[in-house]
């Protein structure tokens, strides 16, 4: 048993307002040794392992859940996602709530897609969405290196710690370092949101 905390670490909520009502999604912060806070673990960076994970929680119609790995099935409201690579716990990521997305796929086949709370506009999900998909392509192209998962998720989280976090297969960002009105932002600024994406996913190269 753990409490979910306002401390932007291990399993934390997120709290944004759509029309004046007030409403939260769930985020996860495990590096570097939160991810004992979810589940028991050897949660040190140095140890890796494989991890199946089956979640559960208060859902409601309308409600998505994503973590690092494609869900395989639910049962009686238990998600269940497909095996991780060998990995450390820090690594580990999922997120639930009304969340809104766009997804596309990549010459190879990598399925990217961008998620946000439904307080922004769908358009702001646009110019992350190509920038993800064209680095991928990219890195597969320069390194001649497949990307190693079935697909490549970006959450912005409303309430978060860092700039971003490399979490492979889920990348959790700060929503201004991910999601842009493409008729009103600067130049400067979507060159840093480019950077940014780009650099969390060069994290997700495998030799």
């Amino acid at each position: 048993k753990a409490k979910l905390t306002d401390t932007m670490m291990g399993i934390y909520p997120s709290y944004y307002e759509v029309d004046g009502v007030k409403k939260q999604i769930i985020g996860t912060q495990f590096e570097t040794t939160a991810a004992r806070q979810a589940f028991p673990s050897v949660d040190e960076p140095e140890a890796k392992a494989t991890f199946d994970l089956a979640i559960k929680f208060d859902e409601h119609p309308g409600e998505t859940i994503i973590s690092n790995m494609p869900e395989v099935r639910t049962e009686n409201g238990v998600h269940y996602f497909d095996t991780t690579m060998r990995m450390s716990t820090y690594l580990i990521a999922f997120g639930f709530g009304e969340l809104q997305s766009k997804t596309t796929t990549t010459k190879s086949g990598v399925k990217v897609g961008v998620f946000a709370t439904k307080a922004h506009k769908a358009d702001e999900l646009d110019f992350a969405l190509d920038i993800a998909k064209r680095s991928i392509e990219f890195y597969e192209d320069f390194y001649q290196t497949k990307y190693p998962l079935p697909h490549s998720w970006q959450l912005a989280l409303p309430d978060f710690s860092a700039g971003a976090m490399e979490n492979w297969g889920l990348v959790t960002y700060r929503e201004a370092y991910l999601l842009l009105d493409p008729k009103n932002t600067s130049f400067e600024m979507k060159q840093l949101v480019a950077t940014v994406i780009a650099h969390e996913l060069a994290h997700h190269r495998v030799g």
